[in-house]
């Protein structure tokens, strides 16, 4: 039996309560730039460890060459890239989807729920997302761990996943508090 297939395409079908098409759309796009940027084409595979372990074959569509002038800002694609992947490994490998964005200041990015979940946010886990362009294992560690921190300083009653996504390999840690 061969692995899940990511395809950053699906983030933009509209089915995710929490993510519009357009948010979708963008979050794949600054993936594809980024990996894209690190010398990789569609079919590469995400290795994805920790929580959640497995190869994936990871598509995109091609950016061109306005995308890649859209994303200039190495830092905000880098990050929403990173969410894109994130989110779509949610969905296709733990079976949690966007239920909505969380607010400034809470330490974490996303809440999660069931693929029929709907707010109110009843049973809900909490999603902190961070990517890097291009980096070791030990820079990736480090990140996930200051996630985890980050996410235990809000509120630790409710379950909750950090995912770090590194685009040079590409590599997807996920990791819970």
């Amino acid at each position: 039996m061969g692995e899940e297939v990511l395809d950053l395409g699906d983030l933009s079908d509209g089915t995710m309560v929490g993510l519009s098409p357009e948010v979708g759309s963008s979050l794949a796009q600054a993936g594809a730039v980024c990996l894209e940027s690190q010398s990789h084409v569609p079919g590469v595979d995400l290795a994805v460890t920790g929580r959640v372990v497995g190869t994936h074959p990871l598509h995109w569509e091609p950016p061109d060459d306005q995308a890649r002038l859209s994303w200039g800002n190495e830092i905000d694609a880098t990050e929403d890239g990173a969410a894109g992947i994130a989110l779509l490994l949610a969905r296709r490998l733990m079976d949690l989807v966007v239920m909505s964005r969380s607010r400034h200041g809470t330490g974490f990015d996303y809440w999660l729920g069931g693929d029929t979940a709907e707010p109110p946010i009843q049973g809900a886990v909490r999603l902190e997302v961070s990517g890097v362009r291009s980096g070791s294992s030990s820079v990736v560690a480090r990140r996930l761990k200051q996630k985890l921190d980050q996410m235990q300083r809000g509120d630790p009653t409710f379950a909750g996943y950090a995912i770090v996504v590194e685009f040079g390999r590409p590599t997807a840690a996920v990791a819970t508090p």
